[in-house]
């Protein structure tokens, strides 16, 4: 029988060794990030908020078998990842995980529970109590048949310069890695590129590279206005791919966060679908 344990800052390494074994080789290559290593786990730590006390290893002897990591903010827990060694599927780990991390909760808070689900993994989730929010999709434009613009029009933006701007907006819905508070604990590795006229900003992106096999994930976006949006936003992303030689990734889109037409009118290819689901914590 594994034992089930949270953990503490210094089983980092176990939870690295417990996320690359127990999660990583499981996940499809259309969403799969960089793997997991020290560095990543302690920039998580900074940017997401992972807390390794919110983290949960399951162990025979000295073996991961299961693992979930986990967020800490003052409003909501976020499960970031949750996995299981193929071999011990089935054994009701994932859900005794889920469970352990509810009933702390219910006890140290926040109560409020979320966890961003691509489609075909709900299962565990549904049966742990958690109900669904709402939807996200990835959406993506590959570098076939895109151009770069002109290099006068395009300049480097940083999150300070769009915010001097008053260009810099975030939906108040966006999921856990693109919500305000990450990004902006994210500036020392984000990019960001804009269209410029002689008067003002015309659009721009904040992007990254830790996409599925290097593509360049688009984590927020905006424009003057909406005529600026129609015309320079498209353009733009066909830029950044062109010149990455990569797809690029609107990352877990919200509806109400694409212009009219968007998927068809600039290349956009629907990628992996998920699902926001909530729980409240439950002590035993």
């Amino acid at each position: 029988m594994p034992a089930y344990r949270f953990c503490r800052p210094d089983n980092l390494p176990l939870l690295v060794e417990a996320v690359r074994t127990c999660y990583d080789p499981y996940i499809p290559p259309e969403i799969a990030g960089p793997p997991m290593t020290a560095e990543r786990f302690r920039q998580e730590m900074k940017e997401l908020d992972l807390w390794p006390s919110n983290s949960l290893v399951a162990l025979a002897g000295e073996t991961p078998v299961a693992v979930l990591t986990a967020t800490k903010r003052a409003d909501a827990v976020a499960v970031l990842r949750l996995g299981v060694r193929e071999e011990e599927r089935g054994q009701g780990h994932a859900k005794h995980l889920l469970t352990s991390l509810s009933q702390k909760l219910a006890v140290l808070g926040p109560e409020r529970l979320v966890a961003e689900v691509p489609a075909g993994r709900e299962a565990v989730f549904e049966a742990s109590g958690y109900s669904a929010e709402t939807t996200f999709q990835d959406l993506v434009l590959p570098p076939e048949n895109t151009r770069t613009l002109p290099a006068e029009l395009v300049i480097p933006v940083s999150v300070e310069d769009l915010a001097a701007n008053d260009l810099l907006s975030f939906s108040p819905d966006a999921p856990w890695d693109r919500s305000e508070l990450t990004l902006r604990q994210s500036t020392e590795r984000l990019s960001g590129v804009a269209v410029a006229s002689p008067a003002r900003i015309e659009a721009w992106v904040l992007h990254d590279r830790e996409g599925p096999a290097g593509a360049t994930r688009v984590l927020a976006w905006g424009a003057a206005d909406g005529a600026a949006r129609d015309r320079w936003l498209g353009p733009l992303l066909g830029h950044l791919a062109a010149e990455a030689g990569a797809p690029v990734m609107l990352w877990r889109t919200a509806p109400e966060e694409l212009p009219g037409g968007w998927p068809t009118g600039c290349g956009l290819r629907s990628g992996v679908r998920f699902t926001r689901y909530a729980a409240r914590a439950k002590p035993l």
